[in-house]
């Protein structure tokens, strides 16, 4: 209007609406590095499951889900489900349970239960 420009292009909206979602990503990117995903499985100990059972005989508050061994001491008391439920799958493998058996989790549950690992059975790979 006060010829200030010319020859302009019109960028396309796809490309627009790319670059929107990749600053998003970025933004989200940044939040995540902040949260407590749990250990990476190849920072934990491994177990033979032989191993897994006798820890849990020597009072070791873990289950396993998926070949991952979780430590839900501090966390019997909160259980949704009862102590007498999350105490049933100590010093066993509890994946069929946590995956439906007894009660499908949630993705939050799911999220939280990443917090507790402290071990893997040996052979189990990143999910």
């Amino acid at each position: 209007m006060v010829g200030l420009t010319y020859n302009l292009k019109c960028f396309p909206k796809n490309e627009i609406t790319k670059g929107q979602v990749q600053m998003a990503e970025k933004k989200i990117g940044d939040i995540k590095k902040t949260l407590n995903w749990g250990k990476p499985l190849t920072e934990l100990p491994q177990y033979t499951m032989k191993e897994y059972e006798e820890k849990a005989k020597e009072g070791y508050n873990w289950i396993l889900v998926n070949g991952i061994i979780h430590d839900v001491d501090d966390f019997i008391e909160d259980h949704p489900g009862g102590q007498a439920l999350i105490r049933s799958g100590i010093g066993k493998d509890a994946t069929d349970a946590f995956y439906g058996g007894v009660y499908d989790h949630s993705n939050g549950a799911k999220n939280l239960i990443t917090t507790m690992r402290v071990g893997v059975i040996q052979g189990t790979k990143e999910e």
